[in-house]
């Protein structure tokens, strides 16, 4: 190669030699390459930089700065020929110091033409150098932060670009660079360092400019558009509504559990506790911190900032002043906001924890913002990027599990005052506008975590809903089709959240209507199939449809308690059917642990939507389609893989398994092996809660009461109740003297399970449901009198506690006049 290798090494030989070197590896004709130029004499630099442009540009027709130097046609015999790549050169926007802005807004200016007449033949793009990182010295260290994160975030989308990039720097920009941008970093190509004495630093301002294009030095435009060469924005982070509150079904003769549908995917099947059925936090999470709630922060992909950022600011030169601080221009509750974390951060920093964020990093941004503040007319795009950094700054402690409200309050406060400032337009591309109101809209939605007052969950919600709603107008929703099927998401997710509190009919109805937007703009799955991207890109979409198709069923089932229960019911099951039909397409291709609990939690809620089905028509057919999706669920989410919804459905199981046994006809095989099924998955489901309390640490011998309801999705103490039905429905059943043993047995055990039901409920002054469960009991006891006369009565009775038996003697005196 005719570069250095990655570690930076000197070049040897002369500064010919070295400039010859990076001309020769710009004509090469690669894509994708970073290279770094190095050299501390400013002038020299700029010098040899603009020696290589008009090189390079001798021999293309590609346009240099503002006009073409070769803008002659070329002759019909070379119009298809590939020429050599051609070099522009531009000076990097202090103001927005983003290299792909730059690099878009170019493009935009200049249309390359196609070097080929054929009808799909794509412009070859030039590479580019940018020159004036040096300039950054003297800006603010919010604007140095921005552009470091912005190298990050180059490194990330490398390999999508269609053209070659050249950074000039001097040698501590190197040393920042390579500390505080790492991803960028490892991603050059090579590095060739030029021979020069450092320029003094006042002089910098008196640089040559000559081959720079004017209306790029002062370049505003702050957007990033969905494409770059063939880059492809990376998704915004999107929050799911949870599972839906359940309405129990009770039967004629005991309180059952209702089966329960599992929380909606996310539109990605990103990492999430899929595994928990009813959490109540929607599956958005990339952490695995299930003690925090709010570590289940989405991915929320807008120009950030890097994890790396302090040591940025550490790195830079000439920090502001930060002792004298009075908050000028800054919102004064944003400012009670920022002072009232100051103390539990420099806690924080005499334990050496939560390095990312200091109160000095805090408050060398709100002296940026003073500066800028007292400036006229405001500088209004570098107010803007200053609270994206503040807000930024806040947003990396959220992400790394120190998560609060009042993070979360800066947050939004801070991103609001940058889109003020901002004051973004909609025109072709300007994603950014979009991505943060809806990334406002899903800090709302954390928030409503962290509120215990209902008024004020709800009002958040509803600040989710408007941001939702403001981004879309910022979309185009031709030009930007993900956008808007990602926004969308996001809205019917909040919209079945705030169902749960009010007006369910109403707004299960919007968030049916936004999921339904969703799967509109976004690829079916024979389109995907279709299409011609790789097996991954296919792979990403198919588990988005999966997703949406959930979550749309997961909205219907819940709009079937209300409204329509047969038509509801079934648009539910044949959304969930088309959800596994696009996941077992990837069977052959996904071994992913996740996708096995995806599949196994939608099949779970198909089970539960052909269970309510089974109470409106066809019962018995309904009932064994639900058991047969429930075992097919108990395929995928094992004991071993997935205890917690494991336990959950198999009490689902249960459930459908007692259900169908009362259709089924008395004395027959048929219920006798039901009602044993029946025991067999109710158990199962008991033991796995039972294992879940001894690793939570809890010593309570008594199961129903000492399990979390963070831990199961059911509830423990019914499962006892109908564990002790379906015991008692097990034992009249039995015909002949030969199975008496066994139906005492199975007595025995519906009054223990009953007794556990009714302590339990007890405890928890749970009245009506301890009063049920007595009804039980003392159903069992008459069930022992008819079988096996006064000595089953007795032996009933010896189970019986002293504190109930006033409750019970009566109730049997009764029975036996």
């Amino acid at each position: 190669m005719y570069v250095t290798e990655n570690s930076p090494k000197t070049v040897l030989g002369s500064n010919q030699q070295v400039q010859n070197q990076l001309k020769l590896a710009l004509q090469l004709g690669l894509r994708r390459q970073i290279f770094v130029a190095v050299c501390d004499d400013l002038r020299l630099m700029y010098h040899i930089a603009e020696r290589i442009e008009l090189e390079i540009a001798g021999e293309t027709p590609f346009p240099v700065g503002a006009q073409y130097l070769r803008p002659q046609a070329l002759p019909p015999e070379q119009f298809d020929a590939k020429p050599s790549p051609g070099l522009v050169t531009l000076q990097l926007n202090l103001k927005d110091p983003s290299p792909i802005n730059q690099i878009r807004t170019w493009l935009r200016k200049h249309p390359i033409p196609k070097m080929s007449r054929t009808i799909d033949a794509l412009p070859v793009l030039p590479n580019f150098q940018f020159l004036g990182v040096d300039l950054l010295t003297r800006k603010s260290s919010s604007s140095q932060w921005y552009f470091l994160n912005e190298l990050q975030e180059l490194a990330q989308s490398l390999p999508s670009l269609e053209f070659s990039l050249v950074f000039w720097l001097t040698r501590p920009w190197c040393r920042t660079i390579a500390q505080s941008a790492p991803e960028f970093w490892s991603c050059r190509t090579g590095v060739f360092e030029f021979a020069g004495e450092p320029t003094p630093t006042a002089e910098i301002n008196d640089l040559p400019l000559t081959s720079i294009e004017p209306s790029l030095k002062h370049n505003s435009e702050l957007h990033k558009p969905a494409k770059v060469g063939n880059a492809t924005p990376k998704r915004s982070g999107k929050p799911k509504s949870p599972r839906p509150k359940n309405s129990p079904v009770s039967g004629q003769v005991v309180q059952q559990n209702s089966p329960k549908l599992d929380p909606q995917l996310d539109p990605q099947l990103e990492k999430t506790e899929k595994s928990k059925p009813t959490a109540d936090i929607p599956a958005i999470s990339r952490m695995a911190n299930l003690a925090n709630p709010t570590s289940n922060l989405p991915k929320l992909e807008i120009m950030g900032v890097s994890d790396r950022a302090s040591k940025a600011i550490a790195n830079s030169s000439n920090p502001p002043q930060i002792n004298g601080l009075n908050y000028s221009g800054i919102d004064a509750t944003l400012q009670q906001l920022i002072t009232s974390t100051f103390a539990t951060l420099e806690k924080a920093a005499n334990s050496s924890q939560h390095k990312h964020l200091s109160v000095a990093s805090v408050r060398q941004i709100v002296a940026d913002i003073e500066q800028l503040s007292q400036h006229q007319p405001l500088p209004a795009l570098e107010l803007g990027n200053a609270y994206l950094a503040l807000g930024n700054l806040y947003r990396v402690a959220i992400a790394r599990g120190d998560s609060n409200a009042t993070y979360l309050k800066i947050v939004i406060a801070a991103y609001e005052q940058t889109i003020k400032f901002r004051n973004y337009q909609e025109n072709e591309g300007n994603n950014l506008g979009y991505e943060l109101i809806n990334d406002i809209g899903n800090f709302y939605w954390m928030l409503s975590r962290f509120d215990a007052n209902l008024p004020e969950q709800i009002s958040h919600i509803e600040q989710a809903i408007a941001a939702y709603e403001k981004s879309l107008t910022k979309i185009n929703r031709d030009r930007q089709r993900e956008a808007w099927a990602i926004v969308q998401n996001n809205l019917g997710s909040m919209y079945n959240e705030l169902a749960r509190q009010r007006e369910p009919l109403k707004f299960l109805q919007s968030s049916i209507k936004a999921y339904e937007e969703v799967l509109q703009y976004r690829p079916n799955l024979q389109e995907i199939q279709q299409s011609n991207g790789t097996e991954a890109e296919k792979n990403a979409q198919i588990q988005a449809f999966a997703a949406t198709q959930n979550n749309l069923a997961t909205a219907y089932w819940n709009l079937a308690q209300h409204q329509d229960p047969l038509k509801n019911i079934k648009q539910a099951i044949y959304a969930y059917i088309q959800a596994l039909i696009a996941l077992e397409s990837q069977i052959n291709t996904n071994e992913s642990p996740q996708w096995f609990l995806n599949y196994g939690m939608i099949q779970n809620n198909l089970g539960t939507a052909y269970w309510n089905l089974a109470q409106h028509e066809n019962a018995e057919d309904n009932l064994q389609l639900a058991i047969g999706a429930y075992q097919i669920a108990l395929m995928y989410r094992t004991p071993n893989a997935a205890p917690v919804a494991c336990a959950a459905t198999q009490n689902n199981l249960g459930t459908a398994y007692n259900n169908l046994a009362k259709h089924s006809p008395h004395h027959s095989q048929d219920k006798h092996n039901y009602l044993k099924q029946a025991i067999a998955a109710y158990s199962t489901a008991l033991e796995i809660a039972e294992s879940r309390q001894k690793i939570d640490g809890n010593k309570t011998k008594n199961v129903g009461i000492a399990v979390k309801q963070s831990l199961v999705t059911f509830d423990v103490l019914t499962t006892h109740n109908n564990l002790g039905d379906a015991y008692y429905q097990l034992a009249i059943e039995t015909d002949s003297e030969s199975e008496s043993s066994s139906a005492k047995t199975n007595l025995s055990h519906a009054l223990e399970h009953h007794l556990t039901a009714w302590k339990g409920w007890q405890e928890k002054g749970q009245t009506d449901l301890a009063k049920n469960a007595l009804t039980h009991i003392v159903q069992t006891i008459k069930a022992f009198y008819n079988l096996f006369g006064v000595e089953g009565q007795n032996i009933a009775l010896s189970q019986i506690p002293g504190e109930i038996l006033p409750e019970v003697m009566p109730r049997l005196s009764a029975f036996k006049h």
